[in-house]
């Protein structure tokens, strides 16, 4: 259970104590949910392998929509059908897509990570803290 709380509180996977995420930020509109760190700031964990290594977290995020889907839907179901009609419903699912868009992209990226990165919390890679201090660690 505790790399799967690491992930849903956006740590690194290896130490569970460096930030994945530039800002604590989850509203897609200010832009700041989207800025990930480069590496870790704690152990240096290089959080993107290689080019192209979260397409994978898009399977996770279709995950997370389609289970947000099907949650609105049986509470749609079990307690609204009588009195509203499915155009209701598809508007609170997009609003709530809309309004759940940094959530979904952060944990999506976040349990991708996790599942593919060992827990090590004693490694620590000197060579990427050193490129931390020098160039920075705003990543994509």
């Amino acid at each position: 259970m505790g790399k799967f709380t690491s992930a849903i509180k956006e740590e690194c996977p290896r130490c569970t104590k460096g930030d994945l995420f530039l800002y604590k930020d989850h509203l897609p509109f200010s832009g700041k949910p989207f800025k990930m760190h480069k590496y870790c700031p704690e152990c240096g964990l290089k959080y993107e392998k290689e080019p192209g290594f979260f397409y994978g977290s898009m399977f996770v995020s279709y995950a997370l929509n389609v289970a947000l889907f099907v949650a609105i839907l049986l509470v749609y179901l079990f307690f609204f059908r009588e009195h509203y009609g499915w155009i209701h419903f598809a508007v609170v699912y997009l609003v709530a897509t809309l309004l759940m868009t940094g959530f979904i992209f952060r944990w999506s990226r976040s349990l991708w990570l996790t599942m593919l990165t060992k827990y090590e919390p004693e490694k620590r890679d000197e060579r990427h803290l050193e490129i931390i201090k020098t160039e920075g660690n705003i990543g994509k």
